[in-house]
């Protein structure tokens, strides 16, 4: 068991993150490393993480989520109120954790597995969404997970808005070697580019569907709204529901499922780990042509093995999945 004495002395400042400490060992696991914009380069800081307060060394929540307590060290911010905040990989959920400054700050605890630490430039006094990024890191529990493959300058991943891709973890792998000197010749693109955000549905939780032998889904590939970080944007979705609906069949029914593409990208839909009929299972350019915008195609189901699946489109998952495409089957 981890003596209080030992966690007071780390919270206090004991135990520099370039160390091995007793509550973590090798500073990998315990240390994050905050990344300046541009027009912030004067700024560094980096977050220890400490189990928050617990008879045991190692704080989780009932779900296993560890508990962390956050040491924030800061150097060269501008004068002016700076706001510290975690966030899930993909944004959500949006925690404010406190106002921070030059020096040391003990923040928590939170309860994230793999999260992204801000410190924002804020001028209110209570702000519901962030102000302008100065630094940002990801956590080490990232680091098994890139978001990116290749080297990127400043700025070359800023989208509209100035909104900006976190750098990753120092320690997260890259491309084969002799391919991270390449940069990819891409301009940012946004989903619904043409859409109002605001004239579209919100996104909706997954509902169960029950799917007797014979029967047939709807399932509509669509655009709805979405907030992160008090701000509107287009996602996608299956059904209006991010996750889509979770279908529920008996093992050896037989179902139709129609997909309506109603985004502005073509898709389909793969059922994933299915044994069915080759030219239903959703691989384009493999068993099936992409559906357009606006265009149907008819899936015939059978469901031989008990179990979990997913269904997913086979068209730029990076960016069809990550907007919200995927559900789950259940083969009772």
């Amino acid at each position: 068991m981890i003596l209080p004495s030992l966690i007071l002395s780390l919270l206090a400042g004991g135990g520099p993150c370039d160390d091995w400490n007793p509550v973590h060992g090798d500073p990998g696991l315990h240390c994050i490393e905050l990344v300046p914009r541009p027009e912030f380069e004067g700024a560094s800081g980096r977050v220890r993480l400490v189990p928050a307060d617990s008879p045991f060394g190692l704080a989780v929540t009932r779900d296993g989520v560890p508990r962390l307590d956050l040491v924030i060290s800061l150097e060269g911010l501008p004068a002016g109120r700076h706001v510290a905040w975690a966030s899930g990989p993909l944004l959500a959920p949006l925690i404010p954790l406190g106002e921070v400054r030059n020096g040391e700050t003990v923040l928590g605890p939170i309860e994230l597995d793999r999260f992204i630490i801000f410190v924002t430039a804020d001028s209110l006094p209570a702000p519901a969404t962030m102000g302008r990024i100065a630094l940002r890191g990801m956590s080490p529990s990232s680091v098994l997970k890139p978001h990116i493959t290749v080297p990127v300058t400043p700025r070359e991943h800023v989208h509209d808005g100035g909104w900006e891709m976190p750098a990753p973890h120092p320690a997260a792998p890259l491309m084969t070697p002799g391919l991270e000197v390449l940069t990819p010749a891409v301009t940012p693109w946004r989903a619904g580019r043409a859409v109002s955000p605001e004239s579209l549905p919100p996104a909706g939780p997954r509902r169960l569907i029950r799917l007797a032998d014979g029967d047939t889904l709807a399932l509509e590939a669509g655009m709805v709204r979405r907030q992160v970080a008090g701000r509107s944007f287009v996602a996608y979705a299956f059904n209006r529901q991010a996750p889509g609906p979770l279908i529920q069949v008996e093992r050896g029914a037989s179902v139709t499922v129609i997909l309506t593409n109603g985004l502005d990208l073509p898709t389909s839909v793969h059922w994933h780990g299915i044994r069915l009929d080759h030219r239903f299972d959703g691989a384009v350019g493999v068993s099936q042509a992409a559906v357009p915008p606006g265009g149907r195609f008819t899936y015939e189901l059978v469901f031989p093995d008990a179990g979990i699946y997913w269904y997913h489109p086979h068209v730029r998952e990076d960016i069809q999945q990550e907007l919200g495409l995927y559900g789950n089957i259940l083969v009772r």
